[in-house]
C-alpha cells in the first residue's frame, strides 16, 4: 500500500474475486430425495382424499383346522353338508394425511444478481428437509410401543435362550441368529405364512450397524462365507463396507437408515442425531414394488406411507414485495398398518459399551 492509500498493481489485487475463477463451483451437501433409504423399508400408498379408511383383517379363520381328521368338514353322501358357516373378522381403520410446507423466501435482487443458481439450491435443500421430516415421522411411528402387538416387541437380552445383547454376541451364544430366526418364526405364525423371508428387511441406524457388525458372531459369520476374502479387502459388493455387515443376514435384507436430523435451532449449538434410536433393530416386511398396487389385493407391508401429495415444488415471483418465494409441499401419513408382519428388537447394544 502506498503512502496515499492507493494499492500498487500486483498479481492478486487487480481483479474483484468472484465465482468465475472456479467456474461457479458450488459446494453443497444437500441429498437427493430419491437417495433416502425410507422406500426400501416402507411402502408408499397413493390416496385420493385426506381422510379415508383401510380394512384390517383378523388372520385366524383362514388357518383354523381344529381337528386333524377334518371331522368338522366331512360331508357324507346324501346328507346335508356340515353347515359350518364361520367367517373372518375385519374392521375399518381411518387414515388421515397431514400437509406440510417447507418454505423459503429470497429477495428479487438476491436472485437476479446471484452468481449461482440460488433458487435451484433452495429447492434441493428444502426437498431434503421434507424427506428428513418424512423419515423422522416414520421412525417416530415405528418407535411407539403402543402401536405394536406385545409379542412383537422383543428385548433380545431375555429372548428365548439368549444370554445378552447382539453387540456382545459370540459364536457360542448366537444371540443375533437366535433373535432373527425367532422373530421370523413369530411373523410367519402371525401372518399364516403369507410373508416370505425375501420380503423382510432388517433395519437399524449406523451406530447400531457399526457396533453389531463388530460383534464376534458377525465377524465369524463373515469369515465363513465363500466371498470372505473380498469382504475383508472391501472389493465385494455383498458387504456394507463401513458397517461390517453383509447385505443379507440369515436371509434378510440389511438396511441402514442413515438419515441425519439436526435438532438445534439456527445459531444454537449444533446437535445431530438419527431418527432411529441406538439399540433398536426392526424386522419389517416391504414386499412388492415401491408403491402399493391399486385394487383389492392384500398388503403385508409393516409400515405404509399414505401419500395424498408428494413433494410438490412451487415457486413464484411477488412483484409487489420484489421477492421470490418457494415451498415444497408434502401431504402424507406414516402408519403401522400390519404390525403382525414386523418385529421390534430392543436393547441390541450393551448399555455401558463405548465401542
Amino acid at each position: 500500500m502506498s503512502e496515499t492509500g492507493y494499492a500498487l498493481p500486483g498479481g492478486a489485487n487487480t481483479y474483484i474475486p468472484n465465482t468465475q475463477a472456479t467456474e461457479n463451483l458450488l459446494i453443497n451437501y444437500s441429498r437427493n430425495a430419491k437417495d433416502f433409504p425410507l422406500a426400501k423399508w416402507a411402502q408408499y400408498k397413493k390416496v385420493k382424499k385426506t381422510n379415508g379408511q383401510f380394512i384390517r383383517v383378523n388372520a385366524e379363520e383362514a388357518a383354523r383346522i381344529v381337528n386333524q381328521d377334518l371331522s368338522d368338514f366331512v360331508w357324507p353322501d346324501g346328507a346335508d353338508d356340515n353347515q359350518r358357516n364361520e367367517t373372518e373378522g375385519f374392521k375399518f381403520e381411518l387414515y388421515h394425511t397431514e400437509r406440510y410446507a417447507y418454505r423459503w423466501r429470497l429477495g428479487a435482487k438476491a436472485v437476479d444478481e446471484a452468481e449461482f443458481p440460488v433458487l435451484n439450491l433452495h429447492s434441493l435443500v428444502k426437498a431434503q428437509q421434507a424427506m428428513t421430516g418424512r423419515v423422522t415421522l416414520a421412525c417416530k411411528v415405528l418407535q411407539t410401543e403402543g402401536l405394536w402387538d406385545a409379542d412383537h416387541v422383543i428385548d433380545v437380552t431375555s429372548f428365548e435362550t439368549n444370554s445378552g445383547s447382539w453387540e456382545d454376541s459370540t459364536t457360542s451364544t448366537n444371540n443375533i441368529r437366535r433373535s432373527i430366526f425367532g422373530g421370523v418364526e413369530i411373523i410367519n405364525g402371525a401372518t399364516l405364512g403369507q410373508v416370505k423371508i425375501g420380503d423382510l428387511h432388517l433395519v437399524m441406524n449406523p451406530n447400531t450397524a457399526r457396533r453389531v457388525g463388530a460383534s464376534q458372531e458377525i465377524l465369524d459369520f463373515v469369515k465363513q462365507q465363500a466371498g470372505s476374502p473380498g469382504w475383508v479387502t472391501g472389493s465385494s459388493d455383498e458387504l456394507l463396507e463401513q458397517y461390517g455387515l453383509p447385505k443379507k443376514l440369515h436371509g434378510l435384507n440389511v438396511e441402514v437408515e442413515n438419515t441425519i436430523r439436526i435438532t438445534n435451532t439456527r445459531g444454537a449449538t449444533k446437535a445431530r442425531t438419527y431418527p432411529l434410536e441406538d439399540g433398536n433393530v426392526f424386522i419389517l416386511a416391504r414386499p412388492g414394488e415401491l408403491v402399493a398396487p391399486a385394487g383389492n389385493g392384500p398388503s403385508f407391508s409393516t409400515l405404509m406411507i399414505f401419500l395424498l401429495e408428494e413433494m410438490t415444488v412451487e415457486t413464484k415471483r411477488d412483484p409487489d414485495a420484489r421477492r421470490e418465494v418457494g415451498r415444497i409441499v408434502d401431504d402424507f401419513e406414516a402408519r403401522l398398518v400390519a404390525p403382525a408382519s414386523g418385529i421390534w428388537f430392543q436393547n441390541v447394544l450393551t448399555e455401558d459399551s463405548s465401542s
